[in-house]
């Protein structure tokens, strides 16, 4: 939004609404804010597609933003572009694999695939998580599992960094939580059979000095050894620096 003396101006769009979860009712678009906000101009080109070479997708969404607008839907079965693949669900129990077998496509170069699950059940959101390898599922906007593990971590409890693994293994895939705290077991017993890998040795240094900024760099050392996050957002081991 931008104050230009008695004028208040800003960009919106009717699209783009995050909220309405529970009793948060949502303003009516016509009639309360377009009363207080005329629309003087609507964007008609896709800029941010045509940086990534995809104007023609671009320019498909515009033209299904209409459609959306009079309350109709969108025919995913013919006329789509050539990035968009429809996959009908039947709507009984043989759905769940079909998810899976599409979240498993190969996504080209370094790029993630990203599923958008329920966001008041985190629990399914894990599962696709922990069954497609690479993925990146969205978690609502205030991160609940991540904050409530930060305010549940007790850096003085008797073995914070199972509560730390534990929870890596939870968001992130081949984490293997069980075998790294039985391999940090016996390296502090002095009964390893290999040295410690660097995942572990910053987990025994959280050990020796928990503190949120060694919590976020065992986070770091798991992702780098192979393990993808999968529930959070990679940047979510910074988030732990900053607590």
């Amino acid at each position: 939004m931008q104050h230009a003396s008695d004028r208040l101006e800003g960009l919106f769009s009717a699209h783009l609404v995050i909220f309405g979860f529970g009793n948060d009712v949502l303003p009516d678009w016509k009639t309360q804010v377009c009363q207080h906000f005329p629309i003087v101009g609507q964007l008609a080109t896709p800029h941010r597609w045509i940086c990534v070479g995809e104007e023609a997708f671009g320019r498909w969404l515009l033209a299904m933003r209409p459609v959306l607008e009079r309350g109709g839907s969108i025919d995913l079965s013919g006329g789509i572009p050539p990035n968009v693949t429809w996959v009908p669900w039947a709507g009984d129990g043989r759905d769940h694999p079909v998810r899976l077998a599409a979240g498993r496509c190969n996504a080209p170069g370094d790029e993630k695939v990203i599923i958008i699950a329920d966001s008041t059940k985190p629990a399914q959101q894990r599962v696709y998580a922990s069954r497609i390898p690479g993925a990146i599922t969205v978690e609502n906007l205030d991160l609940t599992d991540l904050t409530a593990f930060a305010n549940n971590l007790d850096l003085r409890s008797a073995n914070p960094v199972q509560q730390l693994v534990t929870f890596a293994d939870s968001v992130m895939v081949n984490v293997g939580a069980n075998d790294m705290i039985i391999g940090l077991a016996a390296l502090r017993a002095g009964r390893a059979r290999r040295a410690a890998s660097n995942a572990e040795t910053m987990a025994l240094n959280f050990e020796a000095q928990p503190t949120y900024a060694a919590a976020g760099a065992v986070l770091a050392a798991i992702s780098a050894e192979g393990a993808a996050f999968g529930l959070i957002d990679p940047l979510s081991y910074v988030v732990l620096t900053m607590l």
